[in-house]
């Protein structure tokens, strides 16, 4: 259907179209379909690519917070009288990440 636009972050390749130096960094692709009615969307489709096979000489961390900068962010909060807090979920925040290689 048209519920959710395209955003072509991925592109299907014939196996002959890969580079003969790259088929080693060559990974797979898993995907997960689960319904969840409470949800905006209720049919969720996720794509989880084999990161233990990824060859990628960037950067492919994810920075984030240690337990204790979590912690006193939060003690702050239920500390403090009157105190307001905000998190919020992100959803698809790493699609159309710019790659300066194409990876497979």
């Amino acid at each position: 259907g048209n519920r959710i636009k395209g955003t072509d972050t991925m592109t299907f390749i014939r196996m002959d179209e890969i580079p003969k130096d790259r088929l080693k960094d060559v990974t797979y692709l898993q995907m997960t379909c689960s319904v969840r009615p409470e949800k905006k969307e209720p049919n969720r489709t996720r794509a989880v690519v084999g990161g233990d096979r990824i060859n990628y000489p960037g950067d492919v961390g994810t920075p984030t917070a240690e337990m204790l900068v979590a912690k006193l962010l939060f003690n702050s909060v239920v500390s403090t009288k009157g105190a307001r807090f905000m998190t919020m979920d992100i959803s698809n925040f790493y699609l159309n990440t710019p790659m300066p290689r194409p990876e497979y």
